[in-house]
């Protein structure tokens, strides 16, 4: 007992005198969801639970990041995580003698990691493993490796996957100016022993027996070399950004490499500033063999070229953007038909002091199939303005939107048009009260018939005490034959010296011909928050 003492002693007397700063956050978010008179496919109650604590020590901050849900499952990949992230460039040099190479490490983090060297290599795809960054002079190297993907076994309700591990690295150098260029490489791979196998079952209609099966998932790998270059010129008025990637994919391991692809990625995108002008343009191409492990949402096979410039005159009052691009497909002619789409926008900017703000744009597209002798052009004109003033002892913000849309095709079949109107006021009393209205009106005309939906907004937020905020309203729209009606209640008040607390209670009720029938919801949502 008394070693205990003398230890506990010990280290109270060591930890005031080591200079520790705590700050951080925990949130817990809770939701419960029950329908009445339809089959409710998702769960009625979901539970998330975030925590962010910090200890900075001698300046130096150490954090732990961690979000859990009760929506994880083993049958698809990863939602919770835990993240410890650790930053010893910021150590207080003066105040702790410590070995140089340790300022030099600007991140280290262990756990699920994010890292984005660029959009064409590795760009926010969760590894679950380390991640490194060091900074030295001029001099800058990041890394992270670890697994991308877990396995899960095929059946008819999983997305299955081989396990994945992946390897990113960046080298790079960044000059006074902020130009820099860097080396990026990236290798992925699946291990093909991870599940029992990338086969699922084909059944008879009749007995139910296995008369065939069929291939969902194979092993993948992949190796991918880029180079990135910014370029900064003319004292900043001149910025060059570009990227090239060249990458090997192979898309079943067991095949040997016969079934292999090469291509590469190309970004480059001038920026020039002049005589308060801003003048750009981009030309972005993928190949069709080119795969990125690392950024698998990525779409290949596409090339796109625009241009754009936009300037502001009076102060900035007024503002002209005006914007094209053109994409296209089938960019090795390996398919039966290319497809080209060309984008247009055209945007001007009123704010004037003490005057309505507006902002009207004009956004047209062309989109064209050579094989199936396909163009579809659509039109749209958008209208927006705002005014914030008082009158009437009231202080008010007025805002209307309006647009129309025009969608034609080159057989007539699908043609359409869109009319929409949404007008907005909020009104703030001198007292803590609050009033919002809403209407609006979206028509739609066809060849032969026409749709038209009106909706409508009332909401009133009254505080009490500076700190408990309530709001109560109603949003409803309707459409011939059905309608909608959302009832909401909303409070938010700190709660003692436990934390923020928001609460909302909501009742949704549906009727008419385009739903599944009539029927209500109740959605009770609930968030705790503390900071310290």
């Amino acid at each position: 007992m008394k070693k205990c003492l003398i230890l506990l002693l010990a280290f109270s007397t060591i930890i005031s005198a080591v200079p520790l700063e705590f700050s951080g956050s925990a949130n817990v978010y809770a939701e419960y969801d029950t329908i009445e008179g339809v089959t409710q496919t998702r769960p009625s109650s979901t539970a998330r639970f975030t925590l962010s604590p910090t200890v900075s020590l001698y300046g130096m901050p150490m954090t732990l990041t961690m979000f859990l849900s009760t929506e994880e499952s083993s049958v698809r990949q990863a939602i919770n995580n835990v993240t410890f992230s650790v930053n010893p460039r910021l150590l207080d040099k003066d105040a702790l003698k410590v070995p140089g190479f340790l300022r030099t490490i600007k991140r280290l983090d262990i756990g699920t990691t994010r890292s984005c060297f660029s959009p064409y290599s590795l760009c926010g795809t969760p590894v679950v493993g380390g991640a490194l960054g060091i900074a030295t002079g001029p001099l800058e190297i990041e890394a992270t490796g670890g697994r991308s993907q877990r396995a899960i076994e095929p059946t008819d309700s999983t997305t299955a996957a081989y396990e994945r591990m992946l390897f990113a690295g960046k080298l790079g150098i960044v000059t006074k100016d902020n130009s820099r260029i860097a080396v990026t490489f990236l290798y992925g791979s699946d291990d093909e022993n991870s599940i029992g196998s990338g086969f699922l079952p084909v059944y008879s209609d009749s007995d139910s027996q296995v008369v065939d099966s069929f291939e969902v998932v194979t092993p993948h790998e992949n190796y991918l070399v880029g180079l990135n270059l910014d370029v900064s010129f003319l004292k900043g008025r001149l910025l060059l950004e570009s990227e090239f990637v060249g990458s090997e994919y192979m898309r079943d391991t067991r095949t040997a490499g016969a079934d292999k692809s090469t291509g590469y990625a190309v970004n480059i995108k001038p920026t020039i500033n002049v005589y308060g002008a801003q003048l750009f343009c981009h030309y972005n191409r993928i190949d069709p063999g080119f795969y990125s492990l690392g950024a698998p949402y990525l779409i290949n096979d596409v090339q796109s070229i625009g241009f754009g410039a936009s300037k502001g005159f009076v102060k900035n009052q007024i503002s002209l953007t005006a914007t094209f691009s053109q994409e296209r497909d089938n960019l090795a002619g390996g398919k039966t038909s290319t497809t080209s789409l060309d984008n247009y926008y055209f945007s001007i900017g009123l704010n004037c002091r003490k005057m309505p703000s507006i902002q009207i744009g004009y956004m047209p597209y062309t989109q064209i199939n050579d094989s199936l002798d396909l163009k579809n052009r659509n039109d749209m004109f958008t209208l927006n303005v705002s005014h914030s003033y008082d009158a009437l002892g009231l202080a008010h913000s007025t805002s209307l939107y309006s647009s129309f849309q025009n969608y034609s095709t080159s057989s007539g079949e699908g043609d359409y048009s869109t009319t929409s109107l949404h007008l907005a006021e909020t009104a703030v009393f001198e007292f803590p009260l609050a009033l919002n209205l809403g209407a609006g009106m979206i028509q739609t005309n066809y060849s032969e018939t026409s749709t038209q939906t009106l909706s409508y907004d009332l909401s009133g937020t009254y505080t009490v005490k500076k700190s408990w905020t309530n709001t109560v309203g109603a949003n409803i729209s309707q459409q011939e034959g059905s309608s909608r009606t959302d009832l909401y209640y909303n409070t938010s008040l700190p709660l003692w010296k436990i934390g923020s607390l928001t609460f909302r209670l909501g009742r949704n009720i549906y009727s008419g011909e385009t739903t599944d029938g009539d029927f209500k919801e109740w959605r009770i949502t609930s968030t705790l928050t503390r900071r310290w």
